[in-house]
């Protein structure tokens, strides 16, 4: 049985619900709520993973297949399928995208002001591209403006636990100069920790209070585990 994670309201009519590892039909290594079909995975079991959430929210969805870049597409409801993008975006009524990670961040941005729904996969590649104003910018194209937006951050690895390379750190720094983490000999990146920084520097109302993946065992992560499943963030435009 799936029991959400976390729970919440954002915006004037976002709500969203965060799933992790637990509660599916997957076997081992994706055991046991794995909700992608690109990892290894058997694809019924993933199949019965998803009509689980489908069940367990009373809704349908839309998932983003991500791709680590800055493409961005526009969510109707009645796509047979969506593209590869990093960013979905949703002013249609009753719609509901799913956000999968294991590791990278899931980002869900809903507007005070009118129906607005935007969720985006960030990892490293993302924030050294960008990611952080091309959601600040594709807000702005619906006519949101950053301090309208209010954020919340899902589940991620956090800098304590995400070592990487320094010409790694030296690009993600340059657009998100909060997340550089050094101590000794340690070169770490706090993706979530910059992106609330650069948010709320523009304006947003930002929440960061999920457990790091890294270090929790409820929770897919990519750096512990390399052959494993994603948990997902399902968001709703009511």
């Amino acid at each position: 049985m799936i029991s959400w994670t976390k729970t919440g309201k954002l915006g004037q009519s976002v709500t969203f619900q965060v799933t992790d590892r637990n509660g599916g039909y997957s076997s081992e290594p994706f055991n046991s709520l794995n909700i992608a079909n690109w990892v290894g995975d058997d694809e019924q079991a993933v199949t019965k993973n998803l009509n689980a959430i489908r069940d367990a929210s009373g809704t349908d969805f839309q998932m983003m297949n991500p791709e680590h870049g800055l493409d961005v597409q526009e969510v109707f409801g009645d796509e047979v399928a969506l593209k590869s993008a990093d960013i979905l975006v949703t002013m249609q009524p009753n719609v509901s995208l799913l956000v999968p990670s294991a590791d990278c961040v899931s980002v869900i941005a809903a507007a005070c002001s009118k129906k607005f729904l935007l969720a985006a996969h960030v990892g490293w590649r993302g924030a050294a591209a960008g990611i952080g104003a091309k959601i600040m910018s594709t807000s702005q194209l619906y006519g949101i403006q950053p301090a309208d937006l209010e954020i919340f951050l899902g589940p991620a690895i956090c800098g304590n636990c995400y070592e990487v390379q320094l010409d790694v750190q030296q690009q993600v720094g340059k657009q998100l100069p909060k997340s550089v983490l050094n101590r000794d000999k340690f070169i770490g990146v706090d993706l979530r920790l910059g992106l609330q920084h650069y948010f709320a520097s523009v304006g947003a109302i930002v929440h960061n209070d999920q457990p790091c993946t890294f270090e929790s065992t409820n929770f897919f992560s990519f750096r512990k585990a390399n052959i494993t499943g994603r948990q997902g963030i399902l968001a709703r435009l009511n």
